[in-house]
């Protein structure tokens, strides 16, 4: 059985998602309290039961790949635009940029 905990990103459903919550249910099984990622989910809030679930996978924060922002006013970084266009479970990243010397980072 797979360790969850609140902040980590999970793929389900071919959905990303990021737990807020995690609950043991009267089964003694784990029930996922997450909010939606990608575009088709954004900010939606749902539950997972690991029990049901036939695949959960945990996105590896270590394959995440950091790119420079170099879109006009640094769109890529702002909201959920980046969402949609940069974190999907499979080809994640994180797009970071900088505005008047001060760094600004996404993370998603």
């Amino acid at each position: 059985m797979a360790t969850y905990a609140p902040g980590m990103r999970i793929i389900v459903r071919g959905e990303e998602w990021m737990i807020k919550r995690v609950e043991t249910n009267s089964l003694g099984n784990q029930t996922l309290q997450v909010v939606g990622i990608t575009s088709l989910v954004n900010d939606y809030e749902s539950r997972f039961m690991t029990d049901l679930e036939k695949s959960i996978e945990i996105v590896d924060p270590a394959k995440v790949k950091i790119v420079p922002d170099d879109s006009p006013f640094f769109k890529k970084s702002k909201g959920s635009s980046c969402r949609d266009r940069c974190s999907h479970g499979y080809g994640t990243w994180i797009v970071f940029g900088t505005i008047n010397n001060n760094v600004q980072n996404s993370v998603f």
